[in-house]
């Protein structure tokens, strides 16, 4: 390889690195089309992510992942057919388990025990505001397998 090759290898990969990644892909599950709508305003501010699709339940979540293959998936923990947790462990136990990250009002010890018994990559309080739902979804993308414990308590630090 010349030198003139080896100078036009190092363009491209400085091109490349700078190119843009495409954004994280994520799902919303929640049972009320309030806050669906809510966390889809929350993400258009968020370029790092893109909404692919919303499930009112349980069942829809499950297909719609099945479908969909979204990176994340921002799941209630109260849902009308089957709660998170259960979701959660569905999801985990496939082949290409996306990265889970709970929504819920409920933030005692308990709950965040069994998010993380379930599979939960994240835990983040519905009352935590937009901007620190987004970050808990970053933190979370950080550590796919073991999310550190902090996750999971950040949202009373707030």
């Amino acid at each position: 390889m010349g030198s003139t090759d080896q100078a036009v290898c190092v363009i491209l990969i400085n091109v490349m690195e700078t190119l843009p990644t495409a954004p994280h892909t994520v799902l919303l599950v929640d049972d009320s089309p309030a806050v669906r709508e809510a966390m889809r305003w929350a993400f258009e501010n968020a370029p790092d992510f893109s909404v692919i699709g919303e499930a009112g339940d349980a069942a829809e979540a499950l297909e719609q992942t099945a479908m969909l293959h979204p990176d994340v998936v921002l799941l209630d923990i109260e849902l009308p057919d089957l709660d998170g947790y259960a979701v959660s462990r569905a999801l985990k136990a496939g082949s290409s388990a996306p990265i889970v990250v709970f929504l819920t009002v409920h933030s005692d010890l308990e709950s965040q025990r069994r998010g993380k018994e379930a599979g939960g990559d994240g835990f983040a309080a519905k009352g935590a505001g937009w901007t620190a739902l987004i970050t808990q979804i970053r933190d979370a993308m950080k550590y796919p397998v073991e999310a550190p414990p902090s996750l999971y308590e950040q949202h009373k630090e707030r």
